[in-house]
């Protein structure tokens, strides 16, 4: 019975790891879904139509 429950266990902890990491998933994509990133300096841009960072002035692609 004890292997059993050990089993049942691991299974469940399994469970809410990958529950975990789907959750993490999904917020990744929700929060740069709409956002840019500058390759040089890192700076976050939001709008789609800015052609150069206000950071760096870095070129945007």
């Amino acid at each position: 019975m004890d292997w059993l429950e050990k089993k049942l266990a691991q299974k469940d902890n399994k469970k809410s790891m990958m529950d975990e990491y789907a959750k993490f998933v999904e917020s990744r994509e929700y929060k740069y879904k709409e956002v840019l990133i500058c390759e040089k300096c890192g700076a976050q841009i939001i709008d789609k139509n800015q052609k150069i960072c206000e950071e760096c002035g870095e070129k945007l692609e």
